[in-house]
């Protein structure tokens, strides 16, 4: 059965490598109660650097590292929520994650795309492998795209 009242927040950080902005971001999300928060321009550089702030986070993270002053992207989980991940991929250079999960009953493909050059020259393929337009939310399009696309899972 498909949760309903699931909280996602999307949001440019402009680099988190303080970490006192990193604590105040975290406590901020923590208290709008978001289950899923989709971070651009992370500013984080290595795996070394995801380790730590997941750990400070508390939950599950998903990243695709940019540099120490730019790119990075981020798809965070609130600790407890009790998802499954299927699949994950995210591209070189910080702008891209595809993430599958299954939660509360259905199959999620969370897309997060930050960079419009990307964007156009990648539409085709990410529309094809996410299952065209049918049943996809776009939950933010602007400088990012961010999609959304739900199914429920047989039994």
């Amino acid at each position: 059965m498909a949760h309903t009242n699931l909280r996602v927040c999307s949001l440019n950080v402009n680099g988190m490598r303080d970490h006192s902005k990193r604590a105040q971001l975290f406590t901020w999300f923590k208290a709008k109660k978001f289950d899923i928060v989709f971070l651009q321009e992370t500013h984080c550089k290595s795996y070394s650097d995801s380790t730590l702030w997941e750990k400070e986070w508390g939950g599950n993270c998903f990243w695709s590292f940019g540099g120490s002053r730019s790119r990075g992207t981020c798809i965070m989980f609130r600790d407890g929520l009790p998802f499954n991940k299927r699949m994950f991929h995210y591209d070189a250079v910080g702008r891209l994650i595809v993430l599958d999960i299954n939660l509360y009953g259905c199959s999620y493909h969370l897309l997060m795309c930050t960079c419009l050059t990307i964007m156009r020259n990648a539409y085709s393929g990410l529309m094809n492998y996410i299952g065209g337009l049918s049943g996809i939310k776009f939950l933010y399009w602007v400088a990012t795209l961010i999609a959304l696309r739900t199914q429920a899972l047989t039994q």
